[in-house]
């Protein structure tokens, strides 16, 4: 839905000035401030409206005003300091409003969104003007784990019931039923739990203890569905009712809980007892690896040209019904697709049902969850040969299906799972031999091929990563996973690179790595000086160390390998001054600032992924003496004056050019057979992208690549 509103701004000796959406309202740079706003739909929408308030300059806080309102003065020369804005109406979970202001001296600030503050407060910092715009929500999930486990050991989250309009707390699943958009409401202060899997749903207080799912509908008029966090200390917090302080949510009986359909309810605080404590975990993810089915099919047609005939024809003793041996002679390659047997898919769904808990309702959603990550195998043409009291010799073909897994040890495999002959002209052969034959063959194959071949786990300079998501998104298969403690989920649906390998890592991976290669980067050095200070001549000396931390990478999506980074610079300087007889202190200083620098990531021919610092575009530092003596105060704008160039210089040379390693993109070694395969990327290419939410990714493509080796 597009939304037209006219944004205005009244600024001091300019008046009104207006904006639509997106667009600024208001001046930069003039020392002109803003008085008041207001914000107005043409026309009026249907189930969406905004609610504002500005804090004004010696006043405070306004009233909460609705859209269609002017809020602030007109020539009380009463400057705003910032505001708030967020949606209201039966709609608002659907949508975003976002907004940005210029504040004097400070510059743009950053975009906000629904409710948080924009702006300062009592730093005599006015605003002189506001954009903002209305978006469709891209939903940032949280799972809720409770402090409390199962009576087996299991974590405990909060979970939607699959059709029925309770909330449970039940071991993990990998459902979407178990995953919560975190929708800020009241000014940023409170907040609604809207479910991922029945998203016109959310959290709230039903008439007695237990908690209910209630239409999205009702959070604008009903505050039983408004939550808050307390301020319990530790990894785990309590979340409270906005109508009741006193009201927790709680998971309802004593232990030992069960691992599914638990109640959750709302219940008086019981003094942080761990059934009333919970953690919030951000349902993410920070890398994503993929490839169509090309990449499989190179790794089947290099293996089974050179293991052919030795895997693949043989014979495999049965035993039962009158069957003795089945000889099989595969005479294609197997090959691979992302959108496997509808009717194997049905299967895989069954036997999941039959051993699914029969407590605990398995939906459609959850099942589709659970059989995710299957991947089709087609051999197109297999000669069997059956040995026993009917012998025959057919010609038949074989559909399977394949999961990949992930491992103890965090490397993923494929296996076999399930299978089905098609034998045209003995159709009761072929239900015999899909029971007694099709498991062994399924089971060698994987002993004897699939369990050599394994992408080891991610090792990327020491940082931890949850166990990956799998699933098929044909035409694609992605693996994704999170930097812990977030929880990991699948990126959005997109256009993912076609006939090749991809990664994809966003801007926090990248800051991540930067740490790990920046924190042994410490570059001290050593100063001396004299400035006249009129009444001496003062000696200076130092020894300094700076560090460089917190890197923050900005990636643009389709401008290739470069990319823009800000490392915050901290450091300590031990200075001699001396000043004839007067004085001669030793005074220490800590150094706070930033560099912003330009670098780039490149690829060498051992496969590392190479960072280059390729520019230093701007660096500031600010020094804080422990303690001086008065006289010095005068001196100190001239210390630094001479001072910060050296420590520019240092950080300049530590930087400047220098390249780091972040990551090897693993080859795969595995002998099938006593034949041995390396298996690699080649052509890869460096890049930027985003995903279809319009995340910033940088971007790894390449060919899978298989040679056999002597």
């Amino acid at each position: 839905m597009q939304f037209n509103f006219d944004v205005l701004a009244h600024v001091e000796r300019q008046g009104d000035l207006h904006a639509g959406p997106g667009e600024y309202a208001g001046t930069r740079g003039k020392t002109q401030f803003m008085e008041g706003f207001s914000v107005t739909f043409k026309p009026a929408v249907a189930g969406i409206g905004l609610r504002y308030r500005a804090h004004a300059s010696g006043s405070g806080d306004t009233p909460w005003t609705k859209d269609g309102t002017f809020v602030g003065s007109r020539g009380a020369k009463k400057s705003l300091e910032g505001f708030q804005i967020e949606l209201s109406g039966a709609k608002l979970a659907e949508y975003d409003v976002l907004y940005m202001t210029h504040i004097r001296n400070v510059g743009d600030s950053d975009w906000v969104a629904n409710g948080a503050y924009c702006g300062t407060r009592g730093q005599n910092r006015p605003v002189e003007g506001l954009a903002v715009k209305i978006v469709p929500r891209t939903p940032k999930y949280v799972s809720l784990i409770s402090q409390a486990a199962s009576g087996s050991g299991k974590a405990l989250l909060i979970t939607a019931a699959a059709k029925a309009s309770s909330v449970l707390v039940s071991a993990p699943t990998g459902s979407d039923l178990q995953l919560w958009d975190k929708r800020p409401v009241k000014g940023g202060q409170g907040f609604v739990l809207i479910n991922k899997a029945r998203p016109t749903l959310c959290i709230a207080r039903g008439p007695g203890q237990p908690i209910v799912l209630k239409e999205i509908t009702q959070i604008d008029t009903d505050d039983n569905c408004v939550w808050r966090n307390d301020m319990v200390p530790g990894n785990y917090n309590a979340i409270n009712s906005w109508t009741d302080w006193e009201l927790k949510l709680n998971l309802s009986g004593n232990p030992p809980y069960a691992d599914q359909d638990n109640i959750l309810i709302a219940y008086p605080w019981a003094k942080g007892a761990p059934n009333e404590l919970w953690r919030e975990n951000l349902a993410t993810y920070n890398l994503v690896v993929g490839s169509d089915d090309r990449a499989l099919n190179t790794l089947s047609e290099a293996i089974y040209r050179g293991c052919y005939p030795k895997v693949f024809k043989g014979s495999l003793p049965i035993e039962k019904q009158g069957i003795k041996s089945v000889g099989y002679d595969i005479v294609s390659t197997p090959t691979f697709t992302l959108r496997p047997s509808a009717k194997l898919q049905e299967i895989a769904q069954k036997r999941l049902e039959k051993y699914f808990d029969t407590t605990h309702e398995l939906s459609e959603a959850n099942a589709a969850e659970m059989t995710a990550a299957s991947i089709g195998v087609r051999i197109d043409a297999i000669k069997l040969i059956v040995e026993g009291d009917k012998p025959a010799s057919v010609d038949a073909s074989l559909e399977m299906s394949a999961h990949i897994q992930a491992n103890p040890n965090r490397t993923l495999t494929l296996e076999l799972k399930l299978g089905e002959l098609k034998i045209p002209q003995l159709p009761d052969l072929e239900g015999i031999l899909d029971k007694l034959f099709v498991p062994l063959l399924l089971e060698f194959l994987n002993k004897t091929v699939l369990e050599h071949i394994a992408i080891p786990a991610l090792d990327m300079l020491g940082i931890e990563f949850t166990a990956p998501v799998i699933a098929t998104r044909f035409p694609h298969v992605l693996i994704a996973t999170s930097k812990l403690p977030d929880t990991a989920m699948l990126p959005p649906p997109a256009h993912w690179p076609q006939h090749k390998v991809f990664a994809g890592a966003d801007e926090a991976v990248l800051d991540a790595v930067g740490a790990a290669v920046l924190k042994d980067v410490v570059p001290p050095g050593n100063w001396r000086d004299k400035i006249d200070i009129g009444i001496c001549d003062l000696k200076l000396e130092a020894h300094y160390e700076v560090y460089l931390r917190n890197p923050r990478f900005t990636v643009t999506p389709k401008s290739g390998n470069t990319y823009k980074v800000r490392i915050e610079i901290g450091g300590y300087a031990w200075f001699k001054a001396k000043c004839a007889w007067l004085f001669d202190v030793s005074p220490g200083a800590r150094a706070s600032g930033v560099v912003e620098a330009t670098a780039s990531l490149s690829v060498n021919s051992g496969n590392e992924i190479i960072m280059t610092v390729r520019s230093l575009d701007h660096i500031s530092l600010d020094w804080r003496f422990d303690s001086l003596p008065d006289l010095m105060n005068k001196a100190l704008s001239k210390i630094l004056s001479l001072f910060n160039p050296a420590v520019e210089l240092t950080v300049t040379t530590a930087l400047r050019g220098k390249e780091f390693t972040l990551y090897t993109i693993p080859t795969i070694d595995a002998t099938i057979a006593g034949a041995k395969f390396e298996i690699r990327l080649k052509d890869i290419v460096l890049d930027s992208a985003a995903d279809a939410a319009q995340k910033p990714l940088f971007l790894v493509t390449g060919a899978a690549d298989v040679k056999m080796k002597k």
